[in-house]
């Protein structure tokens, strides 16, 4: 399990149903345990990837080349 997989679940879960993930969904994408899926994600938010709101259930927004823009995810491309 690695974060990079972990960020890509929250970025298909967001695609997939235009809301944010709990942990537990996360957690439920990847069949991992709850815990491993919150230890990777506040690394991911340590990092800047991701951004998770404390006392939050459900949250969990992709920060960087994904925006969410009208309550839906957009990659971002290069500005031209």
């Amino acid at each position: 399990m690695t974060d990079e997989q972990v960020y890509g679940a929250v970025v298909e879960w967001w695609r997939k149903r235009g809301i944010p993930p709990s942990v537990r969904d996360v957690a439920s994408m990847l069949g991992v345990s709850t815990s491993t899926a919150h230890r990777h994600l506040r690394s991911l938010a340590d990092a800047g990837a991701v951004h998770m709101p404390k006392g939050t259930h459900r949250c969990i927004e992709p920060v960087g080349r994904f925006a969410v823009i009208g309550g839906r995810i957009h990659e971002l491309g290069p500005v031209s």
